[in-house]
């Protein structure tokens, strides 16, 4: 990965994205944040990321859907889960997709750390 990692965060739910900016003030890191996964993947058209996080229940692409996609369409790109949707056959399902599923809510050093794993 390049020097400073770039992050894309998506989520339906604006407060979510908003306390997520703010738990990651201090880090090096280029953060950019869509609220839904058609924004994110027009996004990904011309941006590059290393990570992807995004929640799993959204209206329209569901997070599942649009890892899918990412995976196929980005194949390098970490791809992580965030949501408070612990449904287990949901995870069972996303486990192709997804490199780790965190469970909302989530303590913001802990997703810090597993980001700074992932851009190790």
């Amino acid at each position: 990965m390049g020097a400073t990692m770039r992050i894309l965060f998506v989520d339906d739910e604006q407060n979510i994205l908003n306390a997520l900016e703010r738990s990651m003030r201090g880090e090096p890191w280029e953060l950019a944040f869509e609220s839904g996964a058609i924004e994110a993947l027009r996004r990904l058209e011309t941006e590059t990321f290393d990570i992807i996080v995004t929640d799993m229940a959204m209206p329209g692409i569901s997070g599942a859907s649009l890892l899918n996609k990412v995976k196929s369409l980005y194949p390098d790109m970490k791809r992580i889960i965030l949501s408070g949707h612990a449904e287990r056959s949901l995870e069972i399902e996303s486990s192709e997709t997804a490199h780790k599923w965190l469970d909302k809510p989530c303590e913001s050093q802990y997703l810090i750390q597993v980001l700074r794993e992932f851009g190790s």
